[in-house]
């Protein structure tokens, strides 16, 4: 699970505490990303490749590190993949989210 240092938790209740349930958490496979990757708009995205804007707002450090995360490992499958950082005030983010815009936000017409 964790490299044999320990174990990934399903929640955030402490195993034997009353209520605890494992649920589902998604596991880290690269190999399973690059192939639906591969197979993403009939194999066009793999092909063509693409830009996209990571947006988060200032004071989130886990936000920011998500994004970087993300970007700098689908990133890594093919350099045809580009990242942007968009860095947002609280309430620029704030006003995106409640308009409902995404927060890892599509660039239009910047498909490479």
């Amino acid at each position: 699970m964790a490299n044999g240092l320990g174990s990934v938790p399903s929640n955030v209740i402490v195993d034997g505490l009353p209520y605890q349930k494992d649920t589902f958490h998604p596991q880290y496979d690269m190999a399973k990303v690059e192939d639906h990757l591969k197979k993403a708009f009939g194999g066009k995205l793999w092909e063509k490749g693409f830009k996209v804007t990571l947006f988060h707002n200032t004071g989130r450090e886990i936000r920011r590190v998500a994004a970087t995360m993300m970007a700098e490992n689908i990133a890594a499958l093919t350099h045809l993949f580009y990242f942007n950082e968009l860095v947002l005030t609280k309430s620029h983010y704030y006003r995106n989210y409640e308009n409902k815009i995404v927060c890892f936000q599509y660039v239009k017409n910047e498909v490479c």
